[in-house]
């Protein structure tokens, strides 16, 4: 515990060092010293007759996972607060206005004084951490109060630090939460070998995506961009999903591509014999004789998928997928890279008969062909994404029913 605590003050000050040069760095830096005078103020304020459950995720992907749960117990229960703290700032800085939310701060570095602190200030009735998050102080801490605390869309995998030999002390913590929601049956059969306690659950984002769905509004100049032809949608990419997509172009299959990048702010590498546009320089007079539409905002992702015929969702050949889901839910092909290891639904989605998963140009070319020319084809597949949803959905329901 000693060395842990030594590693999250090493880890803190890295940071430190770092905000001096790097922009992510000087949010995450800055962002904490209002933590506790924001914690402080909301103590002062707040009805302490109503009920608090505190959300800590790590960053917006959990919060995603997390967002199904916050608004059902808003539903069902509106008096009740909901505090959310974030750890890294793009989750943060995004969702800092969450309407949902009566208060949203930087996680303080989670040594024991720290976590005495927030838990003294918040004085919460109940704790979620999200999918990967095991901070011991604060969960050391909440188990001494009797704090109930629940993990929620958990994996875990023989390989992780817990089952090590020399993990025990991570592992003991494990025993401490209240009851743990795993997404799969691997990591319930896991955990019961240690004798942990675990439910399956599934994934909360099978519920966030269809509700997403619903929310959908029209967009005119996206589909002045179509016209009569179809959708490729580059979903949060990278350099190496833009490359492949550009080397596979068919001009003769009839199709736009429409590229989402991660980072909104990097230069989209487009070859000269296409001509393209960004979204804010876009209007509905112009856009019609491009074949590449560049977004460059936040947020308009989960809506585009609605206008593809296919998706190509980034990150697969980095290790780190985006959300899949939120393509498949709209009932379209989704396809993505190979380093699928710590993502299961893409595996499962693959299985399931919606995803695809490529690593060569040759491959994503006959792909676009048979599914932008075939119909049945591509019929059968949008049919494997929706179902997968459909059968995978139903997570938030089952934990409000635990807790």
């Amino acid at each position: 515990m000693i060395l842990y605590n030594i590693g999250l003050r090493f880890l803190h000050s890295l940071f430190w060092i770092a905000h001096f040069v790097n922009a992510k760095a000087n949010l995450f830096v800055k962002g904490r010293r209002q933590s506790f005078i924001k914690l402080d103020r909301f103590n002062k304020s707040r009805n302490t007759k109503n009920l608090l459950y505190w959300f800590h995720c790590a960053s917006l992907g959990e919060f995603e996972q997390a967002r199904p749960l916050m608004e059902a117990i808003k539903i069902q229960h509106p008096e009740t607060l909901i505090a959310i703290s974030f750890f890294s700032p793009s989750g943060y800085e995004i969702q800092k206005n969450y309407a949902t939310a009566d208060l949203v701060f930087y996680l303080p570095m989670a040594s024991k004084a720290n976590a005495q602190k927030v838990l003294y200030l918040l004085q919460p009735q109940k704790i979620f951490f999200i999918k990967y998050e095991f901070w011991l102080n604060y969960i050391n801490v909440a188990h001494r109060l009797e704090i109930p605390v629940y993990l929620v869309s958990a994996l875990f995998n023989p390989q992780q630090l817990f089952f090590k030999w020399y993990g025990t002390m991570f592992l003991s913590v494990l025993r401490k939460y209240s009851k743990i929601f795993v997404q799969d049956k691997s990591s319930f059969d896991l955990l019961q070998k240690y004798q942990i306690k675990s439910i399956i659950s599934g994934d909360t984002r099978f519920d966030r995506v269809l509700t997403n769905k619903t929310k959908v509004e029209k967009n005119e100049l996206i589909e002045s961009f179509a016209g009569d032809k179809k959708i490729i949608v580059l979903g949060s990419s990278w350099q190496q999903e833009e490359r492949l997509i550009f080397s596979a172009y068919q001009a003769n299959l009839n199709y736009k591509i429409i590229i989402a990048p991660h980072d909104i702010k990097r230069k989209i590498k487009v070859p000269s014999t296409l001509k393209s546009i960004s979204y804010s320089q876009a209007s509905i007079k112009n856009i019609n004789g491009y074949e590449v539409l560049i977004i460059d905002n936040i947020g308009m992702l989960a809506s585009l998928y609605g206008y593809a015929h296919l998706a190509f969702v980034g990150g697969g050949y980095r290790g780190s997928l985006h959300n899949i889901l939120e393509a498949a839910v709209f009932g379209i092909p989704v396809v993505y890279g190979y380093q699928t290891q710590k993502h299961p639904e893409a595996e499962a989605l693959q299985k399931a008969g919606g995803g695809i998963i490529i690593d060569e140009q040759e491959q994503l070319s006959k792909i676009l062909y048979d599914l932008l020319t075939n119909d049945s084809e591509r019929d059968v597949v949008c049919k494997n994404s929706l179902n997968f949803i459909i059968e995978n959905a139903g997570a938030t329901q089952k934990i409000m029913a635990e807790i």
